[in-house]
């Protein structure tokens, strides 16, 4: 066996809906975990392409409590749209490990992920939270998975042991499973339960990992990736840190037409879970003057007319989205739109609905029907002559700067950058980070901070698990030595030069 097995290892969700009168105190963002599971998939996804999902125990709450069965199926149900294969480990709050895998469709012992043994096990919890594992199931271990480079799952922490006074649940049998796992050659045990977690630790041959909660912060998970020689551990969390500091300038409305479920309410209760300072709730402008079908028919772009029409017609919702949006606007909630430029040249957002916004993101999502575009150099050619329209006309921020080269599958002009950037300088223009649908290019921004032009981040949310996902982010600004501090936000639009 040459190829790696990938695992996206999540521990503890503790789902839960609601919480009953008289049901055990959830974590924080235990009603959240289907999404904190959403997040930790995506971002997986984007780092290191995971063969499976495990999650270690604990997939809800409470067992007992009123609506557990609810809860139960809802969780099962969203696991089976993520589009990844799911192993389920029962927990100490689940119930009868039985009937949780049951639910689940799924049962212990020997599986085969990418034809690597992965053994799961159901151990059942005593009232009082104690586990001791039935010899069968470690007799079962030895015969189906020795000498096959086994990974191991489980609810329970069995290595390094924890003081017992601080946390009284290890397995009362674990020198017993500690020895099964060396006779049968377990090259790695995964554990929950211990929702800290504990560091990687190796104990005669074998690597023990136990995970720190999905749904406390700073909401924990593992990428892990077994050889046929090593295990690689990659801890990651959603929360960031430095915590306090970023605004994401770009989170959608309840107005969008491509939204989902965001609102104002909502993306700041995840960026005050995730470590952001605020966010900038924009909608598309040419959604809010143009019915549906008009704007995805670029009506905005190709008609420069069409807006007033649409104005004549009643269906303009500029105000209401000023009413509705403006009601949250607080010192850490801004209002802003996402403009374009028609054929003409002309900004897409009307003189009288000009002032008022806290950000004014610019983009350029299409080109004028009528725009020479077969090739490259065309494209390049229409969208340096709308960008160049965009940063003279008052924006402050230049959104997802070259997405239009990744939706027509057009290699990016990256001898263009220089340019780009100094055009951004010139108007006192940022430049946007943005990996919504797009790859971003660290050199353009690389560039960017040469010419002096700041950097903003926005995560283009129009779903509430997309919204204030700043990892990537991150990422990027590290990886440019770019400070956390510099970064730009609505309330520093005086800074700009």
């Amino acid at each position: 066996m040459s190829d790696a097995l990938t695992i996206l290892a999540v521990a503890d969700p503790h789902y839960a809906r609601q919480t009953p009168a008289g049901a055990r105190t959830p974590l924080p963002a235990s009603s959240l975990a289907i999404e904190w599971v959403k997040r930790a998939v995506a971002e997986a996804r984007r780092v290191a392409k995971p063969d499976v999902l495990v999650i270690l125990g604990d997939l809800i709450n409470d067992h007992l409590a009123s609506g557990s069965d609810a809860d139960c199926a809802h969780f099962a149900a969203a696991l089976r749209e993520l589009r990844i294969p799911v192993i389920v480990v029962p927990g100490n709050h689940d119930g009868d490990p039985q009937d949780v895998l049951r639910a689940y469709g799924q049962s212990a012992g020997l599986l085969r992920v990418r034809g690597r043994a992965v053994y799961s096990f159901a151990d059942a919890y005593a009232a009082d939270g104690t586990m001791s594992r039935s010899p069968a199931a470690l007799d079962d271990l030895l015969r189906t998975a020795a000498g096959q480079r086994t990974v191991v799952l489980q609810h329970s922490p069995i290595h390094p042991e924890i003081d017992s006074s601080a946390y009284p649940f290890m397995p009362l049998n674990v020198a017993g499973i500690m020895s099964a796992y060396e006779r049968a050659g377990v090259a790695l045990s995964l554990s929950g339960h211990y929702h800290t977690g504990t560091p990687l630790s190796v104990r005669n041959g074998v690597t023990y990992l136990t995970c720190g909660a999905l749904t406390e912060s700073p909401f924990a998970y593992c990428i892990i990736r077994v050889t046929d020689t090593t295990v690689e551990v990659d801890r990651r969390q959603l929360r960031i840190e430095p915590a306090g500091q970023l605004v994401d300038i770009h989170v959608h409305s309840p107005f969008g037409y491509c939204a989902v479920d965001v609102n104002p309410v909502a993306c700041m209760q995840r960026a005050e879970m995730l470590g952001l300072r605020g966010i900038a709730c924009v909608e598309h402008v040419g959604q809010l003057y143009l019915p549906n079908k008009d704007y995805w028919a670029h009506r905005h772009i190709d008609d420069p007319d069409a807006t007033a029409r649409a104005m004549e017609r009643g269906t303009d919702r500029v105000a209401q989205f000023r009413a509705q949006i403006g009601a949250q606007r607080s010192e850490r909630i801004f209002m802003g739109v996402e403009v374009e430029v028609d054929r003409t040249g002309r900004l897409n957002l009307l003189d009288k609905d000009r002032d008022g916004w806290d950000v004014v993101l610019g983009a350029v999502h299409w080109l004028p029907a009528d725009a020479p575009a077969r090739t490259r150099d065309e494209v390049i050619r229409g969208f340096m002559t709308a960008t160049e329209q965009l940063v003279t006309q008052g924006i402050d921020v230049l959104a997802h700067p070259l997405r239009l080269f990744y939706q027509m599958k057009l290699a990016e002009p990256d001898h263009l950058y220089r340019t780009l950037a100094r055009m951004l300088k010139a108007h006192g223009v940022a430049a946007e980070i943005n990996y919504h649908i797009n790859e971003t290019p660290r050199e353009f921004f690389r560039v960017c901070i040469e010419e002096g032009v700041p950097l903003a981040v926005g995560s283009d949310g129009h779903a509430l698990h997309e919204a204030c996902d700043m990892q990537p982010h991150m990422e990027m600004l590290k990886s440019l030595d770019y400070p956390v501090d510099r970064v730009w936000a609505p309330d520093r639009k005086q800074e700009k030069s």
